[in-house]
């Protein structure tokens, strides 16, 4: 290509490099495509411990948008941790604004898939003002049962809830992520025309930080690559897993480690 693509991720730092920002830019590398940041959140945590955060005033957010997207402009945008209404609201605003297209939304709501992070109020954001703006959104078992009103650690058969899990993301698709589907395990693919699973090989170690950033950074990439969606998604699922792979062995921290997502600078 005589130029990369241009990606764009919106969302918090972490000091160790496993999870956020730094997760999706060491990505985009790895798929050659150009990376940019708008910070949300500036966050203290390790692999055992979360020390505490301190969240973007709205309104530098808005400027730091109105930097890339007036100069550089995106060919995709994933969003990661937001965690405010008003971080929200910005974020949606600005996408609205400037025209984006290829729009991944994480809706980082949960931590793991038991503890909700925020309040009620910041999943009513997401499903009113930022969801409606996604291509694809990518939410673990989790952050699915909130977007639908469902209790956390209520049991679900996630199959007999395929028209809800399809009405969260009326205009675009949803990437119900790491769920069984039968016998099986993987990521299902939902869109209001056709489903999809895709299944995936699990991996016995302990090395998961930033498992989920990694595989949305890929979709951006892959979508601002020129995939469609169905393809963007194995794509994206065969890059995460190799990451695992890789790092699967690794003993960097004392608790979880991250992903080995800067190994192989170049997509599968």
């Amino acid at each position: 290509m005589d130029q990369p693509p241009k990606v764009l991720t919106i969302g918090g730092t972490d000091p160790c490099g496993a999870f956020g920002v730094l997760a999706d830019l060491k990505t985009f590398a790895a798929y050659r495509v150009h990376g940019m940041s708008v910070i949300t959140v500036v966050t203290a945590q390790n692999s055992h411990s979360w020390l505490g955060a301190t969240f973007i005033d709205a309104d530098f957010v808005a400027q730091q948008l109105d930097a890339v997207f007036t100069d550089y402009g995106a060919d995709a945008v994933k969003t990661g941790f937001l965690g405010r209404v008003e971080l929200i609201e910005v974020v949606a605003r600005k996408l609205r604004e400037h025209k984006i297209r290829n729009v991944v939304i994480d809706p980082v709501m949960v931590d793991g898939e038991t503890e909700p992070m925020f309040g009620a109020e910041v999943t009513a954001a997401y499903r009113e003002l930022l969801i409606p703006l996604a291509t694809i959104v990518t939410p673990n078992k989790g952050e699915a049962r909130l977007l639908l009103d469902r209790p956390l650690g209520e049991p679900v058969v996630w199959t007999q809830l395929q028209p809800q899990l399809k009405a969260v993301a009326p205009g675009g698709w949803l990437l119900l992520k790491a769920v069984a589907h039968g016998r099986q395990w993987g990521d299902w693919l939902l869109h209001q025309r056709q489903s999809k699973f895709y299944p995936q090989t699990l991996v016995d170690t302990p090395n998961l930080a930033g498992s989920g950033d990694t595989l949305s950074a890929a979709l951006a990439a892959t979508l601002a690559l020129g995939a469609d969606v169905p393809s963007a998604v194995k794509d994206a699922q065969t890059f995460t897993h190799q990451a695992i792979v890789e790092g699967a062995t690794w003993r960097l921290a004392r608790g979880r480690g991250p992903t080995a997502n800067f190994v192989n600078f170049q997509k599968p």
